[in-house]
């Protein structure tokens, strides 16, 4: 009988078991057993063994070599003969007893002479290389041969532009013509007078910047001055070009219009010589304080 416990007053049910079918294989019973319980390892022996028979000293190997061998005769009748190995002697013979040595042998060879000649025919050795000196090289303070190379790729590549610049200039050139004397002093008057006017709004502003509008408002009066100053320089030289404007509706380029009777849609491009060379084109109306200057000031109300 059990012991008392509290968990056995309440029956459990009978646990089934989850054990699977019992395996049986898919082969019948009468098949043959394909091992061999008492088979022997090794190669099979054909016959009885006889246990007189058994494996001796040196059987397996070379032999005595002192043994006679069989080998096939020489014989015309073709038969078996007997021959012995040859033993072959690696020591020098014993001399005999009544061997003498030579006595009374004299050579008359200079071996002074005969060294000098050989040392003087002789191959030197040769020489360690050690190590590499550099400023023994044959190219040694040259330019290397790639940077050659190089320079010359550069050099053509310069050659190119410098020919399609002067192809572009060539071009510009054709319509270029001086600006007459009086133009050059109106444009110059009137930047003048329009830098006058800046720099009074310049001069009028408080030291004291405490504001941004205040900040904003003199950086403004100084990029104009800067530009007209500029602009100045170009148009005091002696000799100005002006070239057709490429962009007569366009912003960019050329003149909205002239204090001094000048024909719009034109570039200005200052140059300090009378030949007929390359200027630099100028573009006054490309800034609006050029652009100020030359265009007629609006009425104050």
């Amino acid at each position: 009988m059990a012991e008392e416990s509290i968990y056995n007053l309440i029956p459990q049910a009978a646990r089934e078991s989850d054990r699977g079918p019992l395996y049986k294989s898919k082969y019948p019973g009468q098949v043959a057993v394909e091992k061999q319980a008492a088979a022997t390892i090794g190669f099979s022996v054909q016959g009885e063994i006889s246990p007189k028979n058994y494996l001796r000293s040196s059987r397996n190997s070379g032999g005595d070599p002192n043994s006679p061998q069989h080998s096939p005769s020489r014989s015309p009748g073709g038969k078996q003969g007997v021959v012995r190995r040859q033993l072959v002697n690696t020591k020098p013979p014993v001399p005999s007893r009544d061997e003498k040595p030579v006595f009374g042998l004299v050579s008359h060879k200079n071996y002074v002479t005969a060294n000098a000649v050989d040392n003087i025919l002789a191959v030197p050795p040769p020489r360690p290389a050690g190590e590499v000196s550099y400023l023994q090289k044959e190219d040694y303070g040259q330019v290397p041969a790639y940077l050659q190379g190089v320079k010359q790729q550069i050099q053509e590549e310069y050659d190119l532009i410098r020919r399609i610049e002067e192809e572009a200039n060539k071009e510009e050139l054709e319509h270029v013509e001086m600006m007459t004397e009086e133009e050059r002093k109106g444009l110059l008057d009137g930047l003048k007078q329009t830098w006058e006017v800046i720099n009074r709004e310049y001069q009028g502003l408080s030291f004291t910047l405490d504001t941004e509008s205040k900040k904003k408002r003199k950086e403004e009066c100084e990029v104009r001055l800067t530009q007209i100053e500029k602009d100045i320089g170009f148009l005091s030289k002696k000799f100005v070009f002006v070239t057709p404007d490429p962009h007569p509706d366009g912003m960019s380029g050329g003149f909205r219009g002239s204090q001094q009777g000048r024909s719009p849609q034109k570039s200005v491009s200052p140059h300090s010589k009378v030949s007929g060379s390359p200027a630099k084109h100028f573009s006054p109306a490309s800034s609006p304080v050029m652009s100020q200057a030359m265009s007629p000031s609006p009425a104050k109300h």
